[in-house]
């Protein structure tokens, strides 16, 4: 479970605006770090385009390398840590590329 997989995670029950049931989500939480604990660093993905009116979300096309299946918006305004039992199914990865505007857009939301 590595920085920039992506991955079927298990958000749970519904609580009030956060996201919920599984879902697929993107560690972002380094490697280093990620040894050390037990708990990942994801941004929840979704299908629904209209969240892209939110801060810090930006569309991410769907390809064979990040397992994808339709375009999906990267909502880092929903930053969560989750245990690792809760991180399912490895659907893919991305680049590094991806990785840096999703932490341009999270610093947007966090300063």
């Amino acid at each position: 479970m590595n920085s920039g997989e992506i991955r079927q995670v298990d958000f749970g029950s519904p609580d009030g605006h956060s996201q919920a049931g599984v879902r697929p989500a993107l560690i972002i939480q380094n490697n280093r770090t990620s040894a050390l604990l037990r708990t990942r660093l994801v941004v929840s993905l979704t299908s629904t385009q209209s969240t892209l009116r939110f801060p810090g979300t930006f569309i991410l096309p769907p390809s064979a390398v990040n397992g994808l299946t339709a375009p999906s918006v990267v909502l880092t305004f929903q930053l969560r840590a989750v245990v690792q039992r809760r991180l399912l199914k490895r659907l893919g990865h991305v680049d590094r590329a991806i990785l840096d505007d999703v932490f341009d857009k999270l610093n947007d939301v966090i300063r």
